[in-house]
């Protein structure tokens, strides 16, 4: 179940992201805040599962 909602909120922000990126100043924070969120996501999804 986590995986499903992890996968559906990264696709939903990774297209809100590609709509955007082009719009206004390119920035370095986006794609790190999304690797970086997914990173705490995927080690939360490990603590709780073991």
């Amino acid at each position: 179940m986590l995986a499903m909602t992890g996968g559906a909120l990264t696709s939903v922000v990774v297209e809100e992201m590609l709509t955007e990126a082009h719009e206004g100043e390119t920035s370095v924070w986006g794609p790190i805040l999304l690797t970086g969120g997914f990173a705490v996501f995927a080690l939360i999804s490990v603590y709780v599962g073991a």
